[in-house]
């Protein structure tokens, strides 16, 4: 099934994650969030926490797990992309320990130790020149996120690239994985 997109960029809501880290094994790789190809950016969605009385004011956005993962395509022709669960996250908290799982981000690794590959294509994408494909995944459903505190997110992907790229060149090992890292900052102005 190809599905060819019309608009210059889609929006994808993902709540599960296929790929979730308890534990990081080796120091992370530096950030590489282009390959000539493709931008990977990730940016972190707010939610304003609704007034307590109908007098108060809204108060600051805080964080609280929703990231915005966006693939654009950066080159001078159309690039194809399968989709479907193939983005690795790591949530660390301020102190660099995994942010603990939730019952059901419990589940989701033990389903993934039991069987690795829970993913398949979901579908493929042709991405024409500066169009882009987002995705929204809410972290706080497989991870314990406290608003206000500090985190940092690692998103890589290698799994759905093109092997050659728009112009017949085979795409090498290195540049087929992208990966990128967020700092969330902590918020001293949290809701009262």
């Amino acid at each position: 099934m190809q599905r060819r997109i019309a608009t210059t960029s889609v929006l994808l809501v993902c709540t599960t994650l296929v790929g979730i880290h308890a534990q990081p094994t080796t120091p992370p790789a530096p950030d590489q969030p282009s390959n000539g190809m493709l931008e990977l950016s990730v940016k972190a969605a707010f939610d304003p926490e609704p007034p307590r009385r109908k007098d108060d004011a809204p108060s600051e956005p805080l964080w609280r797990g929703l990231i915005e993962i966006t693939l654009k395509n950066i080159s001078r022709g159309t690039v194809h992309i399968e989709e479907g669960g193939n983005y690795q996250i790591s949530v660390l908290d301020s102190s660099g320990k995994p942010a603990p799982l939730t019952e059901y981000g419990k589940k989701v690794e033990a389903a993934r130790r039991v069987q690795p590959n829970l993913s398949g294509v979901a579908s493929i994408f042709d991405l024409q020149p500066g169009q882009q494909l987002t995705n929204q995944m809410h972290l706080g459903a497989a991870h314990q996120i406290e608003p206000g505190q500090a985190y940092t997110i690692r998103v890589s992907r290698s799994r759905g690239f093109p092997m050659v790229d728009p112009d017949g060149w085979p795409v090498m090992p290195p540049r087929r994985e992208l990966r990128i890292t967020l700092e969330i900052p902590a918020q001293t102005s949290a809701a009262k």
